[in-house]
């Protein structure tokens, strides 16, 4: 053993340990600080929907009603659609009447703006609902919900002998 060998030893895992616990702490902070910060656009993107939620309720589920929140549907047929599956939920779930917790929360920012994809445990007046939105510039003034779906067990259970037809794709 050559003298002095010891003490480099030591002083080359103290300092690789030093790195290592400065590489942990700083990756728990940008953890942390993303955390929050997504937790704040959650609670954002959250009141949005639900106004959105609330308009489209109120207004009797009628979608050229309310296209004030959600992305304009130019194809007829595809706004055909959506008012059936409108009407479907009106008739399974009733009126909205608000989100509860958070179940989901991806964010997606690119050269073409930000998009977050929310998922809401939600109440309506029959039964309960889960509630998915991808969410176009969230927090601007241009915000616009581009597509949303709302799906229930009460979708899924059969009725008189044949299955309830369920509301498919994102309206």
């Amino acid at each position: 053993m050559q003298p002095g060998s010891n003490s480099a030893n030591r002083t080359i895992l103290i300092v690789v340990f030093s790195c290592l616990a400065l590489c942990c702490i700083g990756g728990g902070l940008l953890g942390f600080l993303g955390y929050r910060s997504g937790s704040a656009a959650a609670k954002e993107d959250g009141a949005f929907l639900e106004k959105a939620m609330l308009a489209l309720s109120n207004d009797g589920y009628v979608f050229k009603d309310s296209q004030k929140y959600f992305m304009p549907i130019k194809n007829e047929i595809r706004v055909k659609q959506t008012q059936v599956a409108l009407d479907a939920i009106r008739e399974k779930l009733g009126k909205f009447e608000s989100l509860g917790d958070v179940q989901g929360f991806y964010l997606k920012s690119g050269t073409e703006g930000t998009t977050h994809r929310v998922t809401y445990g939600a109440k309506f007046e029959k039964a309960e609902a889960v509630v998915q939105a991808v969410i176009l510039n969230p927090g601007e003034a241009t915000q616009t919900i581009y597509s949303w779906r709302i799906d229930s067990p009460v979708f899924h259970t059969e009725s008189e002998g044949k299955q309830t037809p369920k509301p498919k794709g994102d309206f």
